[in-house]
């Protein structure tokens, strides 16, 4: 197996999604009472981010509201599949609640980028751990998350650092993904 082709596989792990956007459709309808639970979280998940108050975010933060809501498209398909269906024409770069609200009440109605399950994770860092050694050190694990070699798309540096001060043993600089892993599935 090549290192291309490992790292594509724990980057779609690691990201927790291969669940394509969905060309079916189911009809949500224009009554506001059907799915209001699910309409008030995507409402306050949005204004955490909609700082003006203007009902718009950055285009930037839509994965982020997102995985917040319990939703993890990829990179790629957050920039193939849902950020062209949520910017205006003209793209100034930002996104508008109700264009935001009527995809998300479609993705999380047909459960679409659900995580993937506790162990096809695990399976995803044992890949990085020929040794079984039980961990990743912290220096592997950033250069495999930032180098362009492995990834079309690096993650982000507060990516990166959201996960090593979650997922790092601050004493070792170890990465314990077991431990990483029941951690996740926990919460």
């Amino acid at each position: 197996v090549s290192t291309q082709s490992t790292w594509d596989r724990l980057i779609g792990l690691l990201s927790k999604t291969h669940i394509q956007m969905s060309s079916h459709r189911i009809d949500l309808g224009d009554d506001k009472e059907v799915y209001a639970n699910e309409r008030r979280k995507i409402k306050a998940a949005f204004e955490l981010f909609d700082r003006d108050k203007k009902n718009v975010i950055v285009k930037d933060e839509v994965g982020t509201v997102m995985r917040y809501l319990g939703v993890y498209p990829t990179e790629e398909e957050l920039s193939t599949d849902i950020l062209p269906q949520l910017l205006e024409d003209e793209d100034d770069g930002l996104v508008k609640y109700s264009k935001f609200e009527n995809l998300m009440l479609r993705i999380l109605v047909e459960r679409l980028y659900e995580p993937d399950s506790e162990e096809t994770i695990l399976q995803a860092f044992k890949v990085l751990d020929p040794e079984n050694k039980g961990y990743i050190d912290e220096a592997t694990m950033v250069e495999l998350l930032t180098s362009d070699k492995y990834s079309k798309s690096a993650f982000k540096d507060k990516e990166i650092e959201d996960f090593l001060r979650i997922a790092k043993d601050p004493d070792t600089g170890y990465i314990h993904y077991e431990d990483y892993v029941s951690l996740l599935s926990s919460s």
